[in-house]
């Protein structure tokens, strides 16, 4: 919650567990959870340089693959937690490595 709060401004609870990955290159397993908002104004923070709203078919390109596909097998699937393996770079590793969309 502090994260949210931190990087959109926005209080928000939790709702349900989206997804389970295992990252074998970074040796982690990342969680996605479903939140509502509960409070706050989407703003700008010292985490964030920018912001906005997004419908499924309409996703910023600047996504990792990995997440993308994490979002739209939840979506496609009643909701439902889906476990999977991501072996691709992170958003932040495209950055770092010079990636452009």
């Amino acid at each position: 919650m502090r994260e949210i709060r931190e990087e959109t401004a926005l209080d928000a609870e939790v709702v349900g567990l989206a997804s389970v990955s295992w990252k074998p290159r970074q040796n982690e397993i990342l969680f996605q959870f479903v939140c509502r908002i509960t409070g706050g104004v989407l703003a700008v923070t010292e985490e964030s340089d920018d912001f906005g709203y997004f419908t499924l078919d309409a996703l910023p390109a600047r996504l990792s693959p990995a997440f993308r596909a994490r979002l739209l097998d939840w979506s496609q699937t009643q909701h439902r937690t889906i476990p999977r393996t991501d072996d691709g770079p992170s958003t932040r590793e495209l950055l770092d490595q010079g990636h452009t969309w």
